[in-house]
């Protein structure tokens, strides 16, 4: 582009990007419409506060891991270790939760949108299934409550499982059907 012509407005240039870079960015509108206005007011909540007291009362991570196992946990292994990694990195920051779980649900959002783009064929219904996803009511929890993330975990697992899968009747790979099963057992490790 020459110096002299002026900048193409920032709507233009999104057009212009791969449509699923767009519904990316399209989804990560809605999540923080939807996530974002009331997050910063918003601390722990509920179970969060006997977690993070388990937390302060282990020496260590190692102790934490343990704690999680007696408590029933052992049956999630993988959200132990996601709950001891958060609590690692955020102490009492809710920041470092929020971050989290923004993530989760975000990457669920976009999972949603390719799977049933690759379903239908559709891109706008698949957007606009991926955005009810992100703003639907009872999604609310899994945004301000850090003790269940497990949940948008382990479906954020199942939704890529169902991707590979697909992928792997479009191709015959084994490397695509192995991380379909990997990817479902990691969710069934997360949240049953």
């Amino acid at each position: 582009m020459n110096r002299s012509e002026p900048s193409s407005p920032l709507w233009q240039r999104l057009l212009q990007l791969d449509h699923r870079v767009r519904a990316f960015f399209i989804l990560a509108f809605f999540e923080a419409l939807s996530f974002g206005i009331f997050s910063p007011r918003i601390g722990f909540y509920h179970d969060d506060w006997s977690l993070l007291e388990s937390w302060f009362q282990s020496a260590g991570i190692g102790a934490f891991i343990k704690t999680f196992f007696w408590l029933g946990f052992g049956v999630r292994p993988l959200n132990v270790l996601q709950f001891s990694l958060l609590f690692a990195a955020g102490g009492l920051n809710p920041f470092v939760y929020k971050l989290s779980m923004v993530g989760l649900d975000l990457l669920q959002g976009y999972l949603f949108f390719i799977f049933i783009q690759r379903l239908t064929d559709r891109r706008d219904l698949a957007l606009t299934a991926g955005a009810l996803a992100l703003i639907f009511p009872s999604h609310a929890a899994t945004h301000h409550w850090f003790s269940i993330s497990g949940q948008t975990l382990s479906i954020d697992l199942v939704l890529a499982s169902m991707i590979f899968f697909m992928n792997w009747l479009d191709t015959s790979k084994p490397s695509w059907l192995f991380a379909a099963l990997a990817f479902y057992a990691l969710g069934l490790c997360s949240y049953e």
